[in-house]
């Protein structure tokens, strides 16, 4: 599989796990305070950590415009974590 190839199918994933942790939060949002389902926040938290990660791998492999595109991924990514862990309603 070329790069290009991994880049798209990665960055559905990755759009797929940030709508997830999107999700969660407004959930989060709607749930008295500290009675959201642990398990199930944490496990957005862990699928977006495990998205980061391998976006640097791909950075790594990819060209200059690639990164470019893939840094732009990265930053809505770090917003979307950064939410997570600041979510008020937790």
């Amino acid at each position: 599989m070329g790069i290009r190839h991994s880049i798209e199918v990665f960055v559905e994933n990755a759009t797929q796990t940030m709508a997830k942790a999107e999700y969660m939060i407004s959930e989060a949002s709607k749930v008295e305070r500290n009675h959201y389902p642990p398990s199930e926040y944490t496990s957005a938290q862990q699928e977006l950590e495990k998205t980061l990660q391998e976006l640097d791998t791909l950075m790594a492999s990819s060209n200059a415009q690639q990164r470019a595109d893939l840094q732009r991924l990265k930053n809505q990514l770090l917003t979307v974590q950064h939410d997570m862990i600041t979510n008020p309603y937790l």
